[in-house]
């Protein structure tokens, strides 16, 4: 994409997060000063439409940013800013003067987030103790497909088909099954996720595939959240479909959000979900900011659920403040073991 077009882009999703209205070429032109006439900028808003980037609610109106239009925005195109230093001490000394205890502190993370952004917060809590992988095997099935059997720690079994480049005999299978058994057997998802040994393509697929089963596992177990500032998200002007909120609002009190982030959630870092990104229809409407926090041993996971008119940079910056701040509590609660 031209500078140009980018810079125009910028300026619709800019315009459009701080006014909800649909956004003319004239407005960019006078407001944004990008050099250039209406005309090129109308012109550019039509490229950018035909692209995907920005769609109009009808022919004469103004240009509205789409789900891949706000996904280029916030790959390419916001600028990263801090949480204001005071707002910063104040969650710091609201957090250190609550009660050391892991659900207080899930339940602050959300409100103070839900306070933060004026959206809807989920706090996840950790787990300490992961879904380990006790035993796999590999079953040919057909020239080209095998079937993964995985028997987790507490012996449960679960199975899942690999499509196979060449095909491979029984044999084979069985050789590549007990060099993974060797390495893999006894240990979680991020520890095998960690392991630095070489493996050939084969190998790295199998293991994509046990990481795969054991994250739906482990988001299949019970777990404890806190959600807080489903309110705010209710008065958002974008959340006006009752439908929607209905099917929101069922996901909240069945758990499904919950499970929906522990699938989507990233192992460090953050990461940004827009709209028709996310599995769930019901979540098509939104954004979710994600980011993990704790320790490997003991991780959980914090949730902003917005419209995804949602000022993003604003919101990773908020989501990654607590999310850091939480980490050190939980290291307070569960330290690293020292070096030997």
């Amino acid at each position: 994409m031209s500078p140009r077009r980018q810079a125009v882009l910028k300026a619709v999703v800019q315009t459009y997060i701080a006014s909800g209205q649909p956004v003319p070429s004239e407005v960019i032109a006078r407001q944004h000063r990008l050099g250039v006439s209406p005309a090129t900028v109308r012109n550019e808003m039509a490229a950018l439409e035909e692209g995907g980037y920005i769609r109009r609610p009808h022919p004469s109106a103004g240009g509205v940013p789409s789900s891949r239009g706000y996904r280029y925005y916030v790959e390419y195109l916001a600028e990263p800013v801090e949480v204001p230093e005071a707002v910063k001490q104040r969650l710091r000394k609201r957090f250190l003067s609550a009660h050391r205890n892991m659900e207080m502190w899930a339940r602050l993370a959300a409100e103070s987030l839900a306070d933060l952004l004026h959206n809807m917060a989920v706090s996840v809590l950790p787990r300490v103790k992961p879904v380990r992988l006790r035993h796999l095997q590999l079953v040919a099935l057909e020239e080209l497909l095998a079937l993964l059997v995985v028997v987790l720690d507490d012996a449960e079994v679960r199975k899942d088909l690999l499509p196979l480049d060449n095909p491979c005999s029984s044999s084979d299978l069985e050789q590549v099954a007990d060099r993974l058994n060797a390495l893999l057997a006894g240990l979680g998802r991020r520890e095998i996720a960690l392991l630095g040994a070489r493996f050939s393509p084969f190998e790295r697929e199998v293991i994509r595939a046990v990481l795969r089963i054991l994250k739906w596992a482990e988001a299949e177990l019970a777990v404890e959240w806190a959600t807080e500032g489903l309110a705010y998200l209710l008065s958002q002007p974008d959340v006006a479909n009752l439908a929607q909120v209905r099917s929101l609002v069922g996901m909240v009190e069945e758990g499904r959000l919950t499970q929906t982030i522990l699938s989507l959630a990233p192992e460090r870092g953050m990461r940004v979900v827009i709209g028709e990104e996310n599995p769930e229809d019901a979540l098509h409407p939104f954004s979710l900011v994600l980011a993990p926090y704790g320790t490997p041993h003991a991780q959980g996971y914090l949730a902003l659920v917005a419209p995804m008119r949602l000022a993003y940079p604003q919101a990773v910056a908020g989501v990654g403040f607590v999310a850091s701040l939480l980490t050190e509590l939980v290291l307070s609660l569960h330290p690293r073991p020292s070096a030997s």
